[in-house]
């Protein structure tokens, strides 16, 4: 499994350019990058080899109320991910700027998330 995998990885290393780390955790931690040959700007996590396979599935889904995910690769020790950067503000940002949210518009949330878990069991992952 080394070589070829090593090499997605390598060059998932060298096509992000580092803007700055949003997240880190013991052994992870989470980029937002810059793609050098089109220069978007995207997610990249450094994630444990018990998830790859996981990520791998996921990013087979497209589905508007998920973050997309664009590349996965491991090289035996670790794995990466590439995903989707979405700017916006997080639901506890939001309920502090709107107040107490009208019922419609909680059903018209927790629909979006059971459309977004269905896929996601659909696809054997939940």
């Amino acid at each position: 499994m080394t070589g070829r995998t090593d090499l997605k990885m390598r060059y998932l290393e060298e096509e992000y350019k580092a803007l700055t780390i949003i997240g880190e955790q013991t052994a992870n931690s989470i980029t937002l990058v810059q793609r050098k040959t089109d220069r978007k700007i995207y997610v990249k996590k450094q994630i444990s080899l018990e998830v790859v396979t996981v990520y791998n599935s996921l990013k087979n889904i497209v589905n508007r109320n998920m973050q997309r995910i664009y590349d996965v690769a491991s090289d035996g020790k670790k794995g990466i991910v590439i995903e989707e950067f979405v700017n916006g503000i997080t639901l506890a940002e939001y309920m502090e700027q709107a107040g107490i949210l009208k019922e419609a518009e909680v059903c018209a949330m927790i629909l979006d998330l059971c459309n977004a878990l269905a896929q996601i069991h659909s696809s054997g992952i939940v």
